[in-house]
């Protein structure tokens, strides 16, 4: 009898154990299953004055899609290029962030060096696998500044189209496309450029410029506050 009360405490204590070690490893497996340390996000984003008005949708998109990547990586390293005019593309950012870094965006450039963009962020970040990375747009591509060998806006075309074919295929990068646009054959325009140089259909999002748009726009970037 004496031998049975004995063994009680042990078991219980035991039982107690058991119970702890097992919380424990389900608190470190979990821990463990963290959101993944980083991401590397870019943009190309248009700032020629045809945006002006325009200025929220733009920011929305922008800090819809850090904002989407933040909610699942502890953090990215974020990297935008703007473009206002054919000799005017610059770096705006580049480093790692776990908040949406604020755009600053103003929109009054004269032209639309699209394709020259794309190109400059693309070469900058090609080295590096799992980029996402998304283009903001309203315009046709209207400069002349071609690599050196390309002598039309076709071959241009076919020319981004094999640079970014190559990085989601070996380099496993995520495109998008904006497009915003007034009417149907606006937006037919902005979608067939978009296909020309590389961007899948699916990956092609169009965007009608209208008020009521904008102020949707306004009244969501109110609930991305990070």
């Amino acid at each position: 009898m004496n031998k049975l009360n004995f063994k009680k405490p042990i078991l219980i204590i035991s039982i107690i154990f058991l119970l702890c070690f097992s919380l424990s490893a389900n608190n470190f497996a979990k821990s463990s299953i963290t959101k993944p340390p980083l991401k590397r996000v870019a943009f190309t984003i248009d700032e020629s004055a045809s945006m002006r008005g325009y200025e929220d949708i733009a920011n929305f998109l922008y800090r819809y899609n850090v904002d989407k990547n933040l909610n699942v990586y502890n953090s990215i390293y974020l990297t935008i290029y703007k473009f206002k005019s054919c000799s005017n593309i610059f770096r705006y950012y580049h480093r790692p962030t776990n908040t949406i870094y604020p755009l600053r965006y103003v929109a009054n450039g004269p032209s639309t060096p699209l394709y020259d963009a794309i190109v400059k962020t693309v070469k900058f970040l090609s080295r590096y696998n799992n980029v996402t990375y998304i283009i903001i747009t309203d315009g046709l591509h209207n400069c002349n500044n071609y690599p050196p060998g390309i002598t039309s806006k076709k071959e241009y075309e076919k020319y981004i189209a094999r640079l970014l074919t190559h990085l989601e295929r070996t380099k496993n990068w995520e495109i998008e496309e904006y497009v915003l646009h007034d009417n149907l054959l606006e937006k037919n325009k902005l979608i067939n450029q978009a296909l020309a140089h590389g961007i899948k259909r699916s990956n092609i999002i169009p965007i009608k410029k209208s008020e009521a748009n904008v102020r949707s726009m306004s009244n969501k970037l109110k609930s991305l506050n990070r």
